[in-house]
């Protein structure tokens, strides 16, 4: 579990020295506008980087929908943004998920 992150390079190192991952929660929420957000939420883009870089086998999204945050995004927007970056790096379905409220 992620916890409340943004996007750093540690990711790659706790791939390297503890991964592969079997699974990962992963904050995709909370994360415009991202002058302000950046080092503390993770957008979705930043979610699928972190999964990769921590060589997890399957990764679900956290951190979103559950409730109105101060964050500018709409609500659903992070699995819709989410399924669109898999969709740019050609990742098979089912290796990255969200939980449907």
């Amino acid at each position: 579990f992620a916890g409340d992150t943004g996007y750093c390079e540690v990711f790659k190192e706790i791939g390297a020295r503890l991964g592969p991952f079997t699974a990962a929660a992963i904050p995709i929420g909370a994360y415009l506008p991202r002058w302000f957000m950046r080092s503390h939420h993770a957008s979705p883009a930043d979610a699928v980087q972190i999964h990769v870089d921590v060589r997890s086998a399957w990764s679900v999204g956290c951190h979103w929908g559950t409730f109105r945050q101060k964050a500018t995004e709409h609500i659903m927007d992070p699995p819709r943004e989410l399924q669109e970056e898999l969709d740019r790096r050609g990742m098979r379905r089912g290796e990255f998920e969200t939980v449907r409220h």
